[in-house]
């Protein structure tokens, strides 16, 4: 070759002004990357004219990196091919330029290509929130090469409810903090979270995530209940719910729970009714609570009240008697508490063997009590119960135990007495004895007028002891 012979000064570079330089390397000392098919190897300046290098690799032969023969010398970079499959690690090469018209060859300059490695991130499962919540926790466990930063990117879906990017920002220590838009329609929303390594310029692959924000479950509820004192239930219906509830919470108030209510904590939700507990000895009142229902989300308190009323009594007076024929008898009653308004009457079998007929929820009137009785009733003492009713409160009084007495007539017998009198007679006794052997006297009232004779038969009108309302007449 023509340029066989030429020398070529290795010892020294030289520079535009003049000047020598000694160990003027004008190469970058090394450089890193991520773990992509290319490096870049940058240059500054050459000296000489070099128009061709050449790269010779150590052991990173093992990894795959392949020497580069001497090769037309680009302008800066110089384009490196890296082994996809390299592991992380630092590798060592030596580079080397020359002229090809002076023939003349730069000497060999150690260099270092390090493959760092992709930062990744391990995160937990996907974030749930209630509507209006503001914030969920995205949880992670696990980084490899040391990411310091994180980017998060909703999609259109999410953007349109205002969820925002988030640019490169420091990564925290686990939990990720995502800020949810108060006013997000329920759903399910997309996005992808990167992280880099600041230090060494790689980023982490896209990892596809959802938050969803859940609704908040209702319930409507029915009717407050109402119960009679002594009840030990009371059914609190609801007609619909939202989101699916499955679990219900019932916090009473201070009074309530003062009178023995007790607070349910997260019981499994049945259908309709919600069985409440009353406490037996409960006083009359009426009670305050709030109901909250759960699907992971809890709902807003729903108030509600038990109302306790008290059963109605009432006093009743004498057990009434009446002879035989008479329909009807008094039953009076002195005094009642709770407001009943109707009252029952449940005769025995031998009352209504006799002709006396129940009495269902007739008005209750102002005392007395007027009892129905069968005109051919035999003589005997009749039994019942009475019961008083409050018709808008729906409690019933227990039972009162009465009796009806009816009285046997007398029969008619022989008037014995005086059978002439004389104006101004008084005085005089007559008898007359009835069926069982019992005697009635009477006597002449006093100072009879002589208007009272009638063909000299004076008319006497006598009331018997023992019946009431039923006259004998005699003369």
């Amino acid at each position: 070759k023509k340029y066989r012979n030429r020398l070529c000064k290795h010892e020294h570079s030289k520079t535009g002004n003049g000047k020598r330089h000694t160990n003027d390397n004008p190469w970058s000392q090394s450089f890193s990357m991520q773990r992509h098919h290319h490096g870049q190897f940058t240059y500054s300046a050459t000296t000489f004219s070099p128009n061709e290098y050449s790269i010779n690799y150590d052991a990173a032969e093992a990894q795959t990196f392949a020497d580069v023969a001497f090769t037309a010398l680009p302008a800066t970079p110089i384009v490196l091919t890296v082994p996809a499959a390299a592991a992380v690690g630092t590798y060592n090469y030596t580079l080397t330029v020359r002229n090809t018209v002076t023939g003349c060859v730069s000497t060999s300059t150690a260099k270092q290509v390090t493959v760092n490695g992709i930062p990744t991130i391990t995160l937990g499962a996907n974030p749930a929130v209630c509507r209006g919540t503001t914030t969920a926790n995205l949880t992670y466990s696990a980084t490899t090469f040391s990411p310091n930063e994180y980017s998060i990117n909703y999609d259109a879906a999410a953007e349109a409810q205002t969820f925002a990017d988030v640019a490169f920002t420091a990564l925290p220590a686990t939990p990720i903090v995502l800020t949810v838009p108060a006013a997000a329609a329920v759903g399910t929303y997309n996005y992808t979270l990167t992280v880099r390594n600041t230090v060494t310029g790689c980023v982490s692959t896209s990892t596809a995530k959802q938050v969803t924000v859940n609704g908040v479950p209702t319930i409507t509820l029915g009717a407050n209940p109402s119960v009679c004192r002594g009840a030990i239930t009371a059914n609190l219906t609801y007609s619909a719910t939202t989101y699916s509830p499955t679990q219900y919470s019932i916090d009473y108030d201070a009074v309530a729970e003062g009178a023995g209510f007790v607070d349910v904590i997260n019981a499994a939700l049945p259908l309709t009714p919600l069985v409440l507990t009353i406490p037996a000895a409960v006083p009359v009142a009426v009670y305050n609570a709030t109901i909250t229902v759960l699907n992971g989300c809890n709902s807003s308190s729903t108030p509600f009240t038990v109302t306790v009323n008290g059963i109605p009594t009432i006093t009743t007076g004498v057990n009434p008697e009446v002879c035989q024929g008479i329909t009807s008898a008094n039953l009076p009653y002195i005094v009642s508490t709770y407001r009943p308004d109707q009252y029952s009457i449940d005769y025995n079998a031998a009352a209504e063997a006799a002709g006396f007929v129940d009495v269902v929820n007739a008005p209750l009137p102002v005392t007395p009590i007027v009892l129905t009785v069968p005109s051919a009733g035999p003589a005997a003492t009749y039994s019942g119960f009475l019961s008083v009713f409050n018709s808008s409160t729906g409690c019933t009084s227990t039972l009162y135990s009465f009796s009806v007495k009816i009285n046997p007539l007398p029969v008619s017998s022989a008037i014995t007495g005086a059978t002439n009198l004389c104006i101004g007679d008084a005085n005089k006794l007559y008898r007359v004895d009835d069926h069982a052997g019992s005697t009635y006297a009477w006597t002449v009232p006093a100072a009879i007028s002589s208007k009272a004779f009638d063909a000299n038969i004076l008319l006497y009108t006598v009331r018997c002891r023992c019946c009431r309302n039923r006259q004998y007449t005699g003369c």
